[in-house]
């Protein structure tokens, strides 16, 4: 069942060749999606920091309310 297969040295060289292309584009995409990974990751952190930022000003700015509002 398991009986040699026999190419020419030509295609055999061809297709290495392709492998390898689609080995490269393949780590190439990987590399992209991860780039993108850690880009979304800081957007995230970024997003996140603003949030906060602008829950502690609304507090501040109800805080500053009711201290007019009293008077």
């Amino acid at each position: 069942m398991n009986e040699p297969v026999f190419i020419k040295v030509d295609d055999y060289k061809k297709l290495k060749a392709n492998l390898d292309k689609l080995d490269e584009k393949i780590r190439n995409s990987q590399e992209k999606i991860d780039e993108i990974n850690r880009i979304k990751e800081e957007e995230q952190e970024l997003f996140d920091s603003w949030k906060k930022l602008l829950s502690s000003l609304d507090e501040k700015i109800k805080k500053a309310n009711e201290l007019v509002s009293r008077e």
